[in-house]
């Protein structure tokens, strides 16, 4: 079984706003060697469903990425997830929380509505 890697003291990373139809998200994503490593996610109050919802796929997103899955793999797994607020942006419609995660860790994909 793989061994996750150990989190490096210090990482670089990006904090993305996002607007999602439950409010705006904040998604980070800390690279080590140019290459995802883990994910980040905040939205609303915590407590709330949503919130936790999105921390346990942000730790899941994590353990993957440090386990040296790949993140196009992880992309692949949550892009297209629908929940029911789905918002417009620039790059067209956001599904969920999920499919934006997954914009982020694969932006070189083109991001239609349809699966």
């Amino acid at each position: 079984m793989p061994e996750p890697i150990k989190r490096p003291p210090i990482m670089n990373g990006v904090t993305h706003k996002v607007m999602l139809g439950c409010g705006n998200a904040y998604i980070t994503i800390n690279y080590l060697d140019e290459k995802p490593l883990e994910v980040f996610c905040q939205i609303g109050n915590n407590g709330t469903c949503v919130a936790c919802m999105l921390e346990a796929i942000g730790r899941l997103c994590s353990l993957a990425l440090r386990s040296g899955v790949e993140a196009k793999e992880v992309a692949k797994q949550l892009k297209h997830i629908r929940c029911d607020k789905p918002a417009f942006s620039e790059d067209g419609l956001i599904n969920s929380c999920s499919d934006a995660i997954a914009r982020l860790l694969n932006p070189q994909e083109k991001h239609g509505d349809s699966k």
